[in-house]
């Protein structure tokens, strides 16, 4: 009794670890928006700055760091030739900041849901200007058909919830004129 009792503890934390894995961080290409418009006029060059990302503590859940928000951005930008080139801050016409406020994730469940909500600026950067400004927020669910292993399915539901984020903040930011 002891015996089977004891196999059934050690199988099951044997599953336990084998399911669980290790945290891997929201990675830019699954960011990237893809339902984005297309400018027919593009505006000045752009910079991205990106700020509030944390790096993934690989014990914890995928967390979005800087930089990969940064690449997804940029990249999503350029797919939408909303301006003629992404440049540094220094040498840029505009500067797209974006401070994600506020990521919240399951810490368990079958399908899991993340929200996101980020704060976007667009600014002048001849005279400091904020040319746009909005919060949006966002959210996507990772089914288990998505990913069998729960950490997989909340790192996909991170990143489609930044995609969305971004979608978002692009097209609005499209129907600005500046």
């Amino acid at each position: 009794m002891k015996y089977a009792y004891l196999s059934a503890l050690c199988f099951s934390l044997f599953v336990g670890c084998l399911l669980s894995g290790c945290a891997s961080p929201a990675k830019s290409r699954g960011m990237i928006g893809s339902q984005l418009p297309h400018a027919t006029t593009p505006h000045g060059s752009v910079s991205v700055v990106v700020e509030g990302g944390e790096k993934t503590n690989p014990m914890g859940n995928p967390l979005i760091s800087n930089t990969e928000f940064a690449s997804a951005v940029t990249e999503s930008l350029r797919n939408t030739g909303l301006f003629r080139s992404i440049a540094d801050s220094g040498e840029a016409a505009f500067s797209l900041v974006t401070t994600l406020e506020d990521l919240s994730q399951p810490e368990a469940g079958i399908s899991m849901t993340v929200d996101l909500q980020a704060d976007w600026r667009l600014i002048r950067m001849s005279d400091k200007q904020v040319v746009w400004h909005e919060k949006i927020h966002s959210t996507h669910t990772a089914r288990p058909r998505d990913a069998f292993v729960a950490l997989k399915r909340i790192r996909l539901a991170t990143e489609g919830a930044a995609r969305e984020n971004i979608e978002q903040a692009l097209e609005r930011l499209a129907a600005v004129s500046f």
